[in-house]
């Protein structure tokens, strides 16, 4: 038995421990993400953590949802998100936007997914009324969830303003979608509510900002363990390598699992940083 402090596995995760502690209490469920991150960690199956379902989360986790039954399928062949959208050719973020039950595909990408995996339309539980019901901005939008976590703390725009080190109408702007905070207030908000950046929406915006370059080929199994590795030799986390590359946590992450890679200069700046060749990251510079 391993004996892991929850700020170990906090540290192990690259999130914090009071998300962890959350999760502990049943406050909060750790999303896919975590859920594999967690099995590899314990080195347990997801049934054996009791993480294959919370009967707390019926409506995004039920068997009986398109979301979960797709999050299933996906998983359940080993395949990252990026695998599937590359193999029906769309984009990462509309999967996972269809994992999260935000959207649902059209018909070209429905007769794709069941040609994918072998599944008919009703086997897969597709039904654009059933998401179409989904009208609350709160649920989907940053500057919702921003504001709902606001008034929940009791707070007005102003007292959050001061908090965070910006003015009211900053706020404004942030809970009207007029923009969405940078990355160094997204941090701040996190830690200001003690939320995860996904919990606010900001994984989204994160995930969505990689690719907005061409990328680089990479090595998709030598990369992830380099980049990994380098980086728990230096005693850094995920957040203080994306710092030194002004760049977002979610990004190190996913390029640690294999999930995405980085554009042009984010690869040389990852050179810089660890003083390899791109050669010897796993970047292919032919």
């Amino acid at each position: 038995m391993r004996r892991f402090t929850q700020r170990d596995v906090a540290h192990h995760l690259d999130t914090n421990s009071f998300t962890v502690s959350r999760w502990e209490r049943g406050v909060s469920f750790p999303n896919m993400h975590y859920r594999e991150r967690l099995c590899r960690l314990f080195g347990k199956s997801a049934e054996e953590l009791g993480l294959a379902f919370h009967s707390g989360f019926e409506i995004e986790n039920s068997i009986d949802t398109f979301p979960s039954l797709l999050r299933q399928e996906r998983v359940s062949r080993g395949w990252s998100r990026w695998k599937l959208a590359s193999l029906i050719e769309c984009d990462e973020q509309a999967v996972s936007r269809w994992e999260r039950g935000e959207t649902v595909p059209n018909k070209f990408f429905r007769e794709r997914l069941c040609r994918v995996f072998d599944k008919s339309i009703e086997a897969f539980k597709i039904s654009q009324k059933l998401y179409a019901q989904k009208s609350s901005p709160l649920l989907h939008s940053i500057g919702g969830k921003l504001k709902l976590a606001r008034r929940q703390h009791r707070l007005t725009q102003e007292k959050l303003a001061e908090a965070i080190g910006v003015s009211s109408r900053t706020i404004t702007r942030w809970e009207s979608d007029t923009v969405c905070p940078e990355l160094i207030y997204q941090q701040a908000l996190c830690e200001f509510f003690r939320m995860d950046a996904e919990e606010l929406g900001f994984v989204e915006v994160q995930t969505e900002l990689i690719g907005a370059d061409e990328t680089l080929q990479v090595d998709r199994t030598m990369l992830p363990n380099q980049l990994t590795r380098l980086r728990r030799l230096r005693g850094w986390t995920q957040r203080d390598v994306a710092k030194k590359l002004g760049t977002y946590p979610m990004n190190i992450s996913r390029w640690e699992h294999g999930e995405a890679a980085p554009d042009a200069l984010l690869g040389q700046k990852l050179s810089d940083l660890f003083e390899k060749t791109l050669d010897e990251l796993g970047i292919v510079t032919e």
